[in-house]
């Protein structure tokens, strides 16, 4: 109970903190909204970029599905996602990427 209570004021914070200031409608909800976006890309997208760069050295095919999986609109074979059947692609590459990667 304490960290989803610490979590959520952490990401409030940080939605205090780079508050846009064309914005005037602060709310709870809308601080948490703009923390959780921060925190997703200056902290998940940064992390899954370096991590693409050493998945580009084992294995380029892969890289070059998880730079589309990663986009700011994913793709999947140079398709955006958009169906149920594409979202069981991407879990099956994904289940399937440690294993590729080690071989």
């Amino acid at each position: 109970m304490h960290e989803s209570r610490d979590a959520a004021l952490a990401l409030c914070n940080l939605g205090f903190e780079n508050w846009p200031a064309v914005r005037n409608d602060r709310s709870l909800t809308t601080t948490f909204q703009i923390g959780l976006a921060f925190l997703h890309h200056n902290v998940c997208m940064r992390t899954a970029r370096r991590l693409l760069d050493v998945v580009m050295i084992l294995d380029t095919p892969a890289w070059g599905t998880l730079a589309g999986l990663t986009d700011e609109c994913p793709v999947l074979d140079g398709q955006l996602i958009s169906s149920a059947a594409q979202l069981a692609a991407v879990h099956r590459f994904l289940d399937n990427l440690p294993a590729a990667l080690v071989s």
